[in-house]
């Protein structure tokens, strides 16, 4: 029991900040996501990568979360892929770089 509220107690001094342009939209304690992720696993899956379509960009911070860390690394690289699939397509929709025009 005291493993379980020390991860609760862990999970609430560390957040997911989600940002869109540079701005902080929403701060999330790890444990408000986890119990989220319970009763909706495929929904808020779904939500947070369409929301990296959007713009969104993901980051843990807390004590026990490093600004550098391979976890939000992994986010920033999702973000970026994410962005430059946008981009391929818009430039393609457009007919950019597009040989099967000539």
């Amino acid at each position: 029991l005291r493993t379980i509220g020390g991860w609760i107690e862990k999970g609430l001094k560390n957040y997911l900040d989600v940002y869109r342009d540079e701005e902080c939209v929403i701060s999330i304690p790890i444990t408000v996501l986890v119990l989220l992720f319970i009763p909706f696993f495929w929904l808020m899956t779904v939500a947070l990568i369409v929301f990296l379509f959007f713009g969104f960009r993901y980051e843990f911070r807390g004590p026990n979360c490093k600004k550098d860390s391979k976890v939000n690394q992994v986010l920033n690289q999702a973000s970026d892929t994410c962005n430059n699939v946008k981009e391929d397509f818009k430039r393609g929709y457009n007919g950019e770089n597009n040989d099967t025009n000539n």
